[in-house]
């Protein structure tokens, strides 16, 4: 069977970068909400739009607060080794590898 070896460093940055991409992308979808909303004709007909609008713009800047508090959260992460399982760890099992950080979700590296 072939050992794999897995450099936390490597996994610690891929995570931030994830983190950072995803920061990114909500970035510019607020912004072309921002213009879309702007270009809508300002007549009673399209309030409704605008109100949609407005609330989805609200809602990308919550979830754009949640992946700033993951980025702020991700440099409190550990990248030593240590006999105990805590913030930074690598735990390896027969069934799943994980990595103890951020609630970033499932991915794969």
């Amino acid at each position: 069977m072939e050992k794999i070896v897995f450099v936390k460093s490597d996994i610690r940055n891929y995570v931030k970068t994830v983190i950072s991409e995803k920061i990114e992308k909500l970035k510019n979808f607020i912004e072309f909400t921002l213009e879309a909303s702007r270009d809508i004709k300002k007549t009673p007909k399209y309030d409704s739009m605008r109100e949609e609008m407005q609330e989805e713009i609200y809602q990308m800047q919550r979830q754009l607060g949640a992946l700033n508090d993951l980025k702020r959260n991700m440099s409190k992460v550990l990248n030593n080794s240590t006999e105990m399982i805590q913030l930074g760890s690598l735990v390896i099992t027969n069934k799943a590898r994980f990595y103890i950080s951020v609630s970033l979700g499932e991915f794969f590296f």
